[in-house]
């Protein structure tokens, strides 16, 4: 098999396993401080529902207990990641990271920026092939 056929073999397999978005919510944990690589979009779109899925369980179980401040350390906690994961998604088309650590240590630039970089995570392909990252 030549090496672009393994290649595109393997960049066609990139993601499969995060079909599941507990899979890809525990994936996004465990490379918690992992600002290196790609992120495909699939990967990226699984990890954001898990997580959006572990904060609505929360907000219901919030109705019952009071669980202010575990949803406080969730979110707390789950910016790291998400910040990990947009950086790795960045990589995946070609752009340096370094907007996305910006937009999020700078406090009143996430309100603005933070959405937008979600929503161009999700929309834009992928680069075809290797690139730096």
């Amino acid at each position: 098999m030549s090496e672009s056929t393994a290649t595109a073999d393997a960049k066609a397999n990139i993601g499969c396993e995060y079909s599941n978005p507990i899979k890809a919510l525990g994936h996004m944990f465990r490379h918690l401080f992992d600002f290196s690589g790609r992120a495909t979009r699939k990967e990226f779109l699984m990890s954001l529902v898990g997580f959006a899925g572990l904060l609505c369980a929360l907000l219901l179980c919030g109705i019952f207990w009071d669980l202010g401040d575990l949803l406080v350390l969730i979110g707390t906690v789950g910016v790291l990641p998400l910040t990990s994961l947009m950086v790795r998604r960045h990589h995946d088309f070609g752009y340096d990271g370094v907007v996305v650590v910006i937009a999020v240590l700078v406090f009143p630039l996430w309100i603005f920026s933070i959405p937008f970089l979600v929503i161009e995570c999700m929309l834009r392909a992928s680069q075809v092939g290797c690139n730096k990252y």
